[in-house]
């Protein structure tokens, strides 16, 4: 098994790992009302921001390996909660399934309305560790100087988007764009790779076949369907 797949492997069980254990202090909640988000917030905050420290230490390890050099010891600070979501409050966040189930449930039912809500939570749970793996890249690239891009690595299994842009080799201040559960990742491009200048850019309103990159107020760059409407923010968290 090649670095990049123990390293995605890795990210993989980081992420089902935070998401089983958001679900379980949201399916043991005695009830969902005005009185109990302040509590699980206080619960579930801590357990996404362990998740996003591991994921900022496989990364670190991952790309330091790739260079042969030491780890860098990333700024967990700049990774990790609000920063990763341009601002945005994990308490304000992990407040938001409730808000699903409060507006949900006259229309589709109390059962319907929590796994509506169970669903918000653990995406966004591993949305939060995804972003944290990938800023961490960026970051690292910033701080190494040794890295002049990435080329994307599909995670096995993928959608049909991230095998479109599987590949592709961008600047190594570009963020990789993601979508809710994706594992994809990226390897550096560094040394005797760097003399390729067959580079793309993942900016936003960036075209592949039917994959449209742009950009969510609060996520980043975000994989689309380049035929689909999108309107911001609620549309993916």
């Amino acid at each position: 098994m090649s670095l990049t797949a123990v390293y995605q492997q890795e990210l993989k069980r980081t992420r089902q790992a935070v998401k089983a254990q958001v679900a379980l202090h949201w399916n043991n909640l005695p009830a969902y009302r005005t009185e109990n988000v302040e509590p699980f917030v206080s619960r579930v905050v801590p357990i996404v921001e362990a998740g996003q420290r591991r994921a900022i230490s496989l990364t670190d390890a991952y790309l330091s390996h790739m260079l042969g050099t030491k780890p860098l010891g990333l700024d967990l600070s700049t990774l990790t909660g609000a920063s990763v979501r341009n601002g945005v409050s994990p308490q304000d966040v992990y407040a938001r399934p409730f808000t699903t189930v409060w507006t949900s449930i006259a229309t589709i039912g109390f059962t319907a309305a929590l796994a509506k809500g169970l669903d918000r939570l653990t995406s966004t749970a591993e949305m939060d560790v995804a972003m944290s793996a990938r800023d961490s890249m960026t970051s690292y690239a910033q701080q190494s100087g040794n890295i002049i891009g990435f080329q994307r690595v599909a995670d096995p299994g993928c959608c049909d988007y991230c095998q479109t842009i599987d590949g592709a080799r961008t600047g190594p201040d570009e963020p990789q764009p993601l979508h809710n559960g994706c594992g994809c990742s990226a390897e550096p491009i560094y040394g005797s790779d760097a003399s390729s200048t067959d580079f793309v850019s993942f900016s936003p309103g960036s075209l592949f076949d039917d994959v449209e990159i742009r950009e969510h107020g609060e996520l980043g760059p975000v994989i689309t369907n380049r035929h689909d409407s999108f309107t911001g923010p609620n549309d993916l968290h």
